[in-house]
This record gives C-alpha cells, structure tokens and sequence, in this order.
C-alpha cells in the first residue's frame, strides 16, 4: 500500500495543485509573508535539540483557491546527529535522533530548508447550517542538504481536510484532519502520518483580532517512539485589510513533541483584491 501511494500521490498532488489556474478570473491577488519559528526539547532522549524555522512564502489566490511556495531556511542547534524531517514546524517536525556510540559536543548546522509546494481548492463556503471546508495538499522538495541533518533527501507529499466554523459572531470552531507521505531515509523506514487537530479560536475585535487554542497529534514517525501531541495558542491581528501579524506558543504533551515552541509572523497581501469570510486562512 505504501508503495502504492508513492508513486501515484507525486502526480496527483501535481494535478490537484496546478489544476487552480485553469480557473483564474481576473480577481487574483497576491500575498508574500515571514515568519520565525523556533522549538526546543529533548524528545524524551536528555539531549536538548532546538530547531530555527524562517519560511518566506508566495501565494497566488485564484477562485477556487490558493496555491503557494514556502522557501525556508533552518538551523539546527543539538548534540550529537539529528535529523530534521518535515522541516515545517507542525507534529510531523520532530528530530529523529540518529544511533551514534557517544555525545559530541553541541554542534550547528544551517542552510536551505527543504522546499514546499502548497494547494488550497475551496470545497465549501461556510453557510447557515454547516461550515467552510478546504482540500489542501503538499509536495515537499529535497532541497535541504541530508548531510547536515536538515532534510531526509527524500519527497513527501501531503493531503488533507480543513474547516473553519463561525458561531455567535465572534466564536470560530477549527478543524484539520491530513495524511502525510514521508519518504525514507537511507538507512532508516519513517512511517507515514495521519495527523489532526481541534480547536476554537474568539475574535476579541470582531473581524480583527483572533486568540485560538488547538489541541494537535499525528502517530510517530519511528515504531516504538511516542506520538507527537502538543497544544498550539496562536493570535491573529489585521493590521490592515492588507496585512496581518501573526505569533503563537506551543506546549509539547510528550516526549514526541518539543517541550516548547514560539513563533511570529507577518503576511501582506497586493495586487487586484477580493474578498473571502473573516476566517479566510489569510
């Protein structure tokens, strides 16, 4: 079955994320954003390992959806070898720690991370009685170098479900369910993961400024290792109708997640300009 979905999801994803700009009206716009993410924890292992995310991103927004590009650097701070898979910060980015005989002194490697190729199709507008849901997927490029433990060298793809349900005018209930390809390393088998989340978020200025709380797991990527679950608090303020800022916290709830992680971030939108719901994932 894995080797099934390997080599069917890399064209799949490819037609699901093009397949946008068949249907461009004119009304594209434009968003470029950066963020910083940094997570620390020793994974249940004693030895600390803390990761440096910076993606700078582009996303074309279409009528039917989005498609973006995430260009990140990383660093990766640790004792002894780790390995940083799916470098975006999310349940599936832990360090798998490497088997090596002793501890070497902590040690710093940084560089390109590995590339991701993102789609968003707009399955369902929110109405009265049910809420927004989005198709997304991914492709991960190799682009971080396996030498230096950023990256496995190998494609992932992802797929998945999100929603977004707003109550009572400043209340929003928030959804995600996904799976995700992981290719190997060469000496190691990762396993695939299915991931989700749960959460709600309050606008505590209608339309401008959100607080959220999630609840986030997905299985462990190595047999016999904890699975990644942690609490995600994110805040969301528009500064403007072009620009939003963005910071969050998370909390790690076992030994397959961080202890900690912290994150900010802006997004600005330009170009021709038209309108989504409040809970558009600007």
């Amino acid at each position: 079955m894995t080797r099934l979905f390997s080599s069917a999801a890399l064209p799949a994803c490819c037609v699901f994320l093009l397949s946008a700009s068949a249907f461009c009206s004119g009304q594209e716009r434009w968003q470029a954003g950066a963020s910083v993410f940094t997570e620390s924890g020793d994974y249940g292992t004693g030895s600390k390992t803390t990761t440096t995310y910076v993606p700078f991103t582009l996303r074309r927004y279409f009528t039917p959806g989005e498609l973006e590009l995430v260009v990140p650097y990383i660093s990766v701070v640790s004792e002894g070898q780790v390995v940083v898979v799916d470098g975006q910060v999310n349940p599936g980015g832990k360090p798998i720690k490497s088997s090596t005989g002793s501890e070497p002194p902590r040690l710093t490697h940084s560089g390109l991370g590995d590339m991701l190729f993102k789609g968003r199709y707009y399955l369902l507008e929110e109405q009265a009685w049910y809420p927004e849901i989005d198709a997304v997927a991914d492709i991960k490029f190799p682009t971080a170098s396996r030498s230096d433990g950023l990256g496995t060298g190998a494609f992932d793809e992802g797929l998945g479900l999100e929603s977004t349900r707003k109550f009572l005018e400043r209340y929003v209930g928030l959804a995600e369910l996904g799976y995700d390809h992981i290719g190997n390393l060469p000496d190691q088998k990762l396993n695939d993961q299915w991931r989700f989340s749960l959460g709600g978020g309050y606008y505590f200025i209608p339309d401008t400024l959100m607080v959220s709380a999630s609840y986030e797991q997905s299985n462990a990527l190595v047999d016999g290792e904890p699975s990644p679950k942690d609490l995600l608090f994110d805040a969301e303020y528009h500064a403007t109708a072009q620009v939003l800022l963005q910071g969050g916290l998370e909390v790690g709830l076992s030994d397959g997640a961080p202890d900690y992680g912290l994150n900010i971030g802006v997004r600005a939108k330009f170009g021709s300009i038209s309108t989504r719901p409040a809970t558009e994932k600007i």
